[in-house]
Formats: C-alpha cells, sequence, structure tokens
C-alpha cells in the first residue's frame, strides 16, 4: 500500500481538546494530519478505525456548511461517520433533508438548517441549533463558497464581486 501523508484543516474551536481526544500528533495547530492509503484520504474516515477502534469524532459536535452538494455533503457524511453530531447548513432544504436522513438511516445524528451563508442570523441560528440541541460547538467547517460568474474581475458587476466576498469570506468570519 502506498502511504504518504497529507493535511486537512478543519478550523476545530478547541484544537487542542480535540487533537488530545482523538489521538493525533501534538503541535498539529489546526491542522488535521492523516495518512493517504492508496489515494484514500484516511486521517478523518473509515482506514483510521483500522488503527484505532474509537471514532475520531466521537462526542464531537460540528456545523457544516455548504452541505447539501459536493465536498460539504461527503464531509457532513464522513464526520458523522467518524462520530460527529452535525448541524448541516445551505440553501437547499431538499438536499439537507436527504442529507440527514442518510445520517440518520446510518446510525448519525444530524440537523438542517436552510438559508444563506451571507446572513449574520443563519450563524447565529445554527450556533444556537448546535449549542442547545448537542450541548455545544466543537468543529466548524465553513465550506460553503461561491465564484460567481466566468468573467475577467474588471468585468464583475458590484453585486456579483460582493455575492462572492460576503459567500466566502464575510460567511466564514461569521461562522
Amino acid at each position: 500500500r502506498k502511504r504518504q501523508e497529507i493535511s486537512c484543516p478543519i478550523y476545530p474551536a478547541d484544537p487542542a481538546n480535540m487533537m488530545a481526544a482523538s489521538g493525533w500528533p501534538k503541535g498539529a495547530g489546526q491542522t488535521i494530519v492523516g495518512p493517504l492509503i492508496n489515494g484514500a484520504a484516511t486521517g478523518i474516515g473509515r482506514g483510521r478505525q483500522q488503527d484505532h477502534p474509537m471514532r475520531t469524532l466521537d462526542g464531537k459536535v460540528a456545523i457544516i456548511t455548504g452541505a447539501s452538494a459536493g465536498i460539504g455533503y461527503e464531509a457532513a457524511r464522513l464526520f458523522a461517520a467518524e462520530g460527529a453530531r452535525l448541524v448541516v447548513v445551505a440553501r437547499r432544504r431538499l438536499e439537507l433533508d436527504r442529507l440527514v436522513d442518510e445520517i440518520g438511516a446510518a446510525g448519525g445524528d444530524a440537523v438542517a438548517i436552510a438559508g444563506d451563508v451571507r446572513d449574520p442570523a443563519l450563524a447565529v441560528a445554527a450556533v444556537a441549533m448546535a449549542t442547545s440541541r448537542f450541548g455545544g460547538l466543537d468543529i466548524a467547517f465553513n465550506n460553503a463558497g461561491a465564484t460567481g460568474p466566468n468573467l475577467p474581475v474588471p468585468a464583475l458587476g458590484d453585486d456579483d464581486w460582493h455575492m462572492v466576498i460576503d459567500t466566502n469570506l464575510t460567511a466564514a468570519f461569521l461562522g
């Protein structure tokens, strides 16, 4: 098996405690380091379970934005498989409900909040849901992102520019 080390930033709310609780090397700061075996990242995935019977995110609570598709959707499935309880956030309610049902069917626990990450009230609601339903918040995976129209920057209108900046930067600041 081919083995390499990779880094995956997930920005836990309390990196020192999360690292210690999940058996990761000290000094990794806000980056979790895990093995890459046969091209598959296993640092927080199923391959890690072979090394340690405790799932790496047992007892942790995470908010994942942009969870209705792509990386956010798969990250939510992976975090839940590793024991995290989740608040999943995105604009598309039907896709979020499908994700919550899938996580529940696999034995996980998740709740969905639909809304636009550019809305400061959504960040407040997500944190409130994490604390009221699960008792706290350990991880914020600010995954939601937007690219805007495929135009040279000088051709972008003010609204397009602000949509990209607000989605990619301001929303992460709020979350």
